[in-house]
């Protein structure tokens, strides 16, 4: 039968930058067209942000009779900005909230906020379908709704009602527009939901067991997202591999996929992993993935017991260390480790342990966060009995701990923008090599001296940087300016096409034009020469791009008698 024509509805997802996309409002949007017993037209408008003027304006080209907006921490401030504006513009609409910012206080933010009129609490598929029926019947919100639907009656009162169970399966969002309007940008995946684990600072694993979906549904998915023009396809399971046979089915597909053409190579696959996990099977599979098809983030957080023990987190980190040195000395993969900084217990001592330790294992990424205390979360319920100290507007973040001051953090703030500009850009591995060799301490020691001494501001180019760092570091006594500048010069042009060098790190010398001529006889192709210490000649192909750190290939030769030759 015919159904009758229901509401006029947007989904509005503000993302954190243009590469992200937002999954859920087309899940919101497949479970309506599935479950709805009303024909609603569903908008979805997704932007930044850093652009919420441009994002207003699309949601006021057409009046609507629900707005529903998507609540992250990264988001909330903007989401508040733009709801007050569109009930200003749009008095009569409902306005409808939902996501992780708000599932945990509903009550809250129906009583601070007016023009608020709906929550979602937990998934949302069925109380969103609900609520669109009776609205469209012209029934009124009210108690005895769907579970995880809170909102505000006639009377002004507000009704809250908890997330039910959740066990269901929810429609794919592949089967709406989602995969064609990614145009490149990542593209997510779900194959099931829920964590295993029940860490206190996280809200995954807090109130469900893992339910996987249909492995035919995630295979299908992972087809379309792979054919969609991303170059990134994220599998946004908590800990994917909580389920190692069903993991490497899974893998495997996308293996077969990718050698029989059905989805590009060009493609890469992320996954985030609890590495602990990994069996003697999983590993001996992953030696068979391409180079670059794979990425890999895991979760360390801590490697002290006391501090794992405190936020609930079950690691073996013997195996763990073991499982993450295999991934690297496959050389294949992308690694990607986290640490948090500000957990219980966990000082400073303590926290460049784990650093120290985590480092050793030369991942490919270190991402030190710092912790956040979420709506929601044990480690927020419990903030003031371990001396927690955070701030009260999103993001939440710590700052200050019994076992770690705000200066302490401060400083790690700092450490961290060394180890982002150094290490995680891939752009001075050759730097930070000779440099630890050179300070001769450890890798904390190291990202933290060079965070207090040279610190750059926010968007400084690379040139300025490297240029900053050079003329900082030189002063010391255990630097030697000839070797940091031919480092630096290696980093340089193995990161970037013939790079324009800073002027700090120019020798001029007769043979270089010279050698570059013999070169280009001998054949060097789209070699590019550089003079490189006093007896060196570096050669860069720029055919050659590593698919792991994205760095071209590089290789030395002496010069002997005014010539180059294999070093």
């Amino acid at each position: 039968m015919e159904r009758q024509t229901g509401l006029k509805t947007v989904l509005c997802m503000l993302n954190a930058k243009y590469i992200h996309s937002g999954l859920a409002p087309y899940y919101l949007k497949a479970a309506a067209q599935e479950n709805c017993a009303y024909d609603h037209c569903i908008t979805i408008v997704e932007g930044t942000i850093n652009r919420p003027a441009n994002v207003l304006g699309r949601l006021m080209e057409e009046e609507y009779d629900v707005y529903g907006f998507s609540c992250y921490i990264w988001n909330i401030e903007r989401v508040l900005e733009l709801i007050k504006e569109v009930k200003a513009r749009r008095p009569h609409c409902t306005v409808l909230l939902g996501g992780p910012e708000v599932s945990y206080r509903a009550e809250d933010v129906l009583n601070e906020y007016p023009f608020v009129d709906a929550v979602i609490s937990g998934e949302g598929e069925v109380p969103f379908a609900h609520l669109l029926d009776a609205l469209a019947s012209g029934g009124l919100l009210s108690a005895g709704g769907a579970a995880g639907l809170s909102c505000r009656v006639r009377d002004g009162s507000v009704v809250t009602t908890p997330p039910g169970a959740a066990d269901f399966v929810p429609p794919s969002p592949y089967l709406t527009e989602y995969p064609m309007g990614l145009q490149g940008r990542m593209a997510y995946v779900e194959s099931s939901r829920g964590c295993p684990f029940a860490c206190s600072f996280c809200l995954s694993g807090r109130h469900e067991s893992v339910r996987f979906f249909p492995l035919d549904r995630a295979k299908a998915d992972l087809v379309l997202a792979a054919n969609s023009g991303a170059k990134t396809v994220k599998l946004i399971d908590r800990t994917f591999n909580c389920n190692p046979k069903r993991a490497q089915e899974i893998w495997a597909f996308l293996l077969c996929a990718y050698e029989n053409g059905t989805i590009p190579k060009d493609v890469r696959f992320h996954f985030e992993i609890g590495a602990d996990l990994l069996t003697k099977e999983n590993l001996a599979f992953l030696r068979t993935v391409p180079k670059g098809m794979f990425q890999f983030e895991a979760g360390i957080q801590s490697l002290q017991p006391n501090t794992l023990s405190a936020v609930c987190r079950k690691t073996d980190v013997g195996v763990l260390k073991e499982n993450l040195r295999s991934i690297m000395e496959l050389g294949s993969i992308h690694l990607h480790v986290d640490l948090i900084a500000g957990l219980p217990f966990e000082g400073m001592a303590e926290f460049a342990d784990s650093f120290n330790g985590t480092f050793a294992l030369r991942p490919h990424a270190l991402q030190l966060g710092f912790l956040k205390l979420l709506y929601g979360t044990e480690l927020r319920n419990t903030a003031e009995g371990w001396g927690c100290v955070y701030r009260k507007d999103a993001p939440y973040e710590v700052i200050s701990t019994h076992a770690m001051g705000a200066e302490d953090l401060q400083r790690l703030h700092l450490l961290e923008d060394a180890l982002e500009r150094l290490y995680n850009s891939n752009r001075f591995l050759n730097t930070v090599e000779y440099l630890l060799k050179a300070h001769g301490k450890g890798a904390f020691e190291l990202f933290d001296y060079i965070g207090s001494k040279v610190q750059a501001q926010a968007g400084v180019d690379l040139f300025c940087y490297t240029e900053q760092l050079y003329t900082t570091l030189i002063k010391e006594d255990w630097v030697e300016p000839m070797a940091l500048r031919d480092v630096l010069l290696m980093d340089l042009y193995a990161s970037i096409r013939r790079p324009k060098l800073p002027q700090c790190l120019r020798v001029m010398d007769d043979r270089l034009s010279s050698l570059r001529m013999a070169a280009r006889k001998n054949g060097a192709g789209d070699a590019a020469i550089l003079y490189h210490g006093r007896e060196r000649v570096l050669y860069v192909d720029y055919a050659k791009k590593d698919a792991i750190t994205g760095r071209y290939s590089i290789s030395m030769k002496k010069i002997i008698d005014g010539e180059s030759r294999g070093e």
